[in-house]
């Protein structure tokens, strides 16, 4: 918040790269966002970690995004190894990076609990800077800061150290802005688990993501024109009037029933 607020020029002019209409109310409990993108360069998009995407006859592209689309990406070993040799960018089997590992997940026995580890490691360790720019782990981890792609690099790193496969994403992520809404460019990992790609985010420690993110191969993101809110669909959320109630009886220390009346 600091950081926003410190540097919101900044962030106006750089991360909003496309703005739509109206504010998304209730972001956080979104369980299925459906878009239209429009461009007038094709865009290579294509369906991944709850996202599917469809080409429309007039050239634009319908996403539908979150649980619902119940779209996973089977986890390809043969194909994966080829491509995540150790490189200066993620030096896995640099000593400085195995003996962090062995401290992060010391008891850590599933790939879940270890995946859990590396999140509140990476969110905790990096302090959020839009402005640092390290290009591999072992520089993010002498900085101690960078933005989301620096928690992405890090993560990846310490992820495949693990010996949990790991890669980066990027595309965009919707902004909250209420006086320019919009989605900015993002970067954030999938990892393998229980053989599939599941996308998680280093910088929030998100992970299960909120479907608020559109994933594109490259820098596509770039050529878009235009982004419309089609639909939005919601996990459960109790009336107004039902929550009115029971935060009255919360300011009047009747716990009992605000609990009561909270539970449905």
């Amino acid at each position: 918040e600091a950081v926003a607020k410190s540097n919101i020029g900044f962030i106006n002019t750089t991360t909003t790269d496309v703005k739509i209409k109206d504010p998304i109310k209730d972001y956080q409990k979104i369980a299925l966002l459906k878009l239209k993108i429009s461009s007038s360069s094709s865009l290579d998009l294509r369906n991944s970690f709850q996202q599917v995407v469809k080409n429309n006859q007039d050239g634009s592209y319908s996403i539908s995004l979150g649980t619902e689309t119940q779209y996973r990406e089977k986890f390809d070993a043969t194909t994966y190894y080829k491509k995540t040799q150790e490189t200066a960018k993620y030096p896995v089997k640099s000593p400085v990076i195995t003996a962090l590992i062995k401290e992060i997940l010391d008891g850590a026995k599933t790939d879940d609990e270890k995946v859990w580890r590396l999140l509140a490691f990476v969110s905790n360790t990096l302090i959020d800077d839009y402005l640092a720019n390290s290009q591999d782990a072992l520089e993010i981890l002498n900085r101690h800061k960078g933005d989301c792609s620096e928690h992405a690099i890090l993560f990846t790193t310490l992820a495949r150290a693990a010996g949990i496969p790991a890669r980066e994403a990027s595309g965009l992520i919707y902004n909250n802005l209420e006086e320019a809404p919009g989605f900015g460019g993002h970067a954030w990992v999938e990892v393998r688990l229980d053989g599939e790609w599941i996308a998680v985010d280093p910088i929030w420690r998100e992970r299960v993501i909120k479907p608020i993110r559109i994933k594109f191969m490259g820098l596509d993101y770039m050529k878009i024109d235009k982004i419309e809110v089609v639909e939005t669909t919601y996990n459960y959320k109790a009336s107004d009037d039902a929550r009115k109630a029971a935060d009255e009886a919360y300011e009047e220390e009747n716990y009992e029933k605000s609990l009561s009346l909270y539970r449905p």
